[in-house]
């Protein structure tokens, strides 16, 4: 099967999705705008909703691989998780600014590809771990809270900036706002026995 064919598809349909939402857009236009017949898209994806899946599944994987990066740096602890919270908090969004339909996509990318997200969630909260870990590690933190259980609450206050946006209303207000929370994030953590 042609990969390069398959990438085509998924960038095509993914900009489609982004301009008329996933309701309106059908599998004819998406193989008209690729320049192939609507049957020759099955060869490639069982349905809309596989494209769909698909294309979530790599705006998951771009987020996690901006949150790995940061991880993985050589950055400061508190640093990492600043970095990590403002890169995934921050491509959604801009992913949710691009166009009109944008927003109402990205509930419908939650909805339709729960497959790919709740792994992506899963997996994001494992990097958070990970990173609170090396913390307790090194003495910053104490080790009274579960690396795996403090990244959950992580996410769970982090998500009062994510769609549909009822508390936040613009992309400052969260570079602004985001560290604040994870600084209080940080205090908590530092604040427990044994941490410096």
């Amino acid at each position: 099967m042609d990969n390069d064919m398959r990438v085509k598809i998924l960038d095509v349909a993914s900009r489609l999705f982004l301009l008329y939402g996933y309701k309106n857009t059908t599998v004819n236009q998406i193989a008209v705008e690729v320049g192939i017949a609507k049957g020759s898209v099955y060869m490639y994806f069982d349905s809309k909703a596989d494209i769909f899946g698909v294309a979530s599944e790599r705006v998951c994987r771009e987020v996690l691989s901006a949150m790995a990066g940061a991880a993985a740096s050589d950055k400061p602890v508190e640093e990492k998780l600043y970095r990590m919270s403002l890169e995934a908090t921050l491509y959604i969004w801009d992913f949710c600014h691009q166009a009109p339909h944008s927003p109402e996509l990205w509930s419908e990318v939650l909805a339709a590809a729960a497959k790919y997200a709740v792994p992506a969630y899963e997996e994001s909260r494992k990097l958070f771990a990970k990173v609170i870990a090396e913390g307790q590690q090194s003495g910053l933190f104490g080790r009274d809270w579960d690396s795996d259980t403090a990244a959950r609450l992580l996410q769970v206050a982090m998500q009062g900036f994510d769609p549909p946006y009822m508390l936040v209303e613009s992309r400052q207000q969260i570079e602004t706002e985001l560290p604040m929370l994870v600084e209080l994030f940080i205090r908590g953590l530092k604040a427990q026995d044994g941490a410096k």
